[in-house]
């Protein structure tokens, strides 16, 4: 008899776990590939729009109320012993160029200052989102090229996570290269290329590529929402073992920091998003 009960429980405890894993959405997260040109787009965008405030030299934080030259006019504070420098978004009534997307806390650590060939920036996200989007982890970036107008970055980033408000996550491993023109110490323009890979919000492992240069305009960086000016990139993502699947956004210029992003999906539907 309780060898009965206890198979009984099996099977009960089998069907419920193929409920809770088989449900419409999950499969739609699987298959759906609306729903990963999104994410290719939403991912995309959450990797650049911080930037502008990352990638500035430590000096531009102490310059003439530096606030105004970032989106959201965030907090700043600048630890004197390390030079590390912290950025805090809250809702700003007075701010001019307020998304009120971000809220939460970016840290950037210089394991040098100034920074020489082979130092590095590290970002570490507390309680950080943008458009209720969360990011966890850090990301990494080496300095590999250095004159006076140009500052060449390798990012080295592992496991960052993004998670939708539907508590649906993105793991990704990012490899990019990025070109930083400078005049009087502030970045004019940005060019982005390289690689990543990671797992989707469907359990799916796939890979990212810039194949042409990602831009970004130099009059657009203290804008709510940076976002490139030209470029292509891809996402590959594995379905079988036989067969992938490949989406491709490209990012256009419409004048006036005003952008759009034309997404084709590998079943050959397109999908634009502005910004």
């Amino acid at each position: 008899m309780k060898d009965r009960i206890k198979k009984y429980l099996i099977i009960l405890l089998a069907a419920a776990w193929g409920v809770g894993c088989d449900t419409d959405e999950g499969i739609r997260l699987q298959t759906d590939q609306s729903f990963e040109g999104e994410e290719m787009y939403m991912v995309s965008k959450l990797l650049d729009e911080h930037l502008p405030f990352v990638l500035q030299r430590q000096t531009f934080f102490v310059g003439d109320d530096p606030t105004k030259l970032l989106p959201d006019c965030p907090t700043i504070t600048i630890h004197d012993q390390t030079g590390d420098v912290e950025l805090v978004f809250s809702q700003q009534a007075a701010c001019e160029t307020s998304s009120n997307k971000r809220r939460g806390k970016i840290s950037i650590h210089y394991s040098k200052a100034p920074l020489a060939i082979g130092d590095s920036v590290v970002i570490s996200f507390d309680n950080y989102s943008f458009e209720n989007h969360q990011v966890v982890g850090t990301r990494k970036f080496r300095l590999v090229g250095l004159n006076r107008e140009r500052r060449f970055f390798e990012e080295f980033t592992q496991d960052l996570l993004i998670t939708t408000p539907q508590n649906h996550s993105t793991r990704i491993h990012v490899g990019y290269m990025y070109e930083l023109l400078e005049t009087g110490g502030r970045i004019f323009k940005i060019t982005g290329n390289g690689t990543a890979q990671g797992r989707n919000r469907g359990g799916r492992n796939f890979e990212a590529e810039i194949l042409e240069n990602k831009i970004y305009d130099s009059n657009c960086l203290n804008q709510p929402l940076l976002r490139p000016t030209s470029g292509v990139e891809s996402w590959v993502i594995g379905r079988t073992s036989t067969r992938n699947i490949n989406h491709r956004q490209t990012f256009h210029d419409e004048g006036g920091c005003t952008t759009h992003t034309l997404i084709r999906l590998d079943e050959g539907v397109e999908m634009k998003k502005t910004p």
